[in-house]
């Protein structure tokens, strides 16, 4: 008789908390941390998915640390931001989404968790509360002249060519945007 492997819950944090569904980036960050005495350097990294669709994107590093600062040691993973925006426009009826990363540690533990995250498809919307006005602006300029992977980047914000690089392009393309709201 075949039994379900024991299932422990996981604290995830995906980064950020909000995702515009038109921007551009390569990444969608998350964090896992277990609870004692399981450790995040046990997980099986090739078991890992998010919202059962998704697998980790193994090209890119993972890192351990404690992003959080709360002492418990957690496991950062990158997820191609395509693939999570593809699944999320065919699954999502609402702005806010909830997404569900799952995985095993070596062994015959698996783990669970949940975060939800708010989506906008509304150009300019930086900080995906439906309407573009001075705080999406300053958002914005305050990633400016970054590119993917440094700390000021904000992908909410790439909205124009150059890709990967938050520039003039994108703050005239917000501007342009200024005062559109969705319903």
């Amino acid at each position: 008789m075949d039994s379900d492997p024991p299932r422990i819950e996981a604290t995830i944090d995906i980064r950020s908390q909000t995702l515009n569904l038109v921007s551009k980036g390569k990444w969608i960050v998350v964090y896992i941390e277990l609870p004692e005495p399981f450790n995040v350097s046990y997980i099986d990294v090739s078991t890992v998915m998010l919202s059962e669709a998704i697998p980790v994107d193994v090209r890119t590093p993972m890192e351990f640390g404690d992003y959080d600062n709360d002492t418990i040691p957690d496991l950062m993973l990158k997820f191609n931001r395509t693939l999570v925006i593809e699944h999320i426009l065919g699954h999502a009826h609402s702005r806010n989404v909830t997404l569900v990363l799952s995985g095993s540690l070596h062994g015959f533990v698996t783990f669970e968790g949940v975060d939800t995250i708010t989506v906008s498809v509304l150009i300019g919307d930086v900080n995906c509360d439906g309407k573009v006005d001075i705080s999406d602006v300053v958002q914005a300029l305050a990633s400016y002249g970054s590119k993917e992977d440094e700390p000021e980047w904000t992908p909410n914000a790439n909205f124009a060519p150059p890709w990967n690089l938050i520039d003039i392009c994108d703050i005239v393309t917000i501007a342009c945007h200024y005062g559109e709201t969705y319903p």
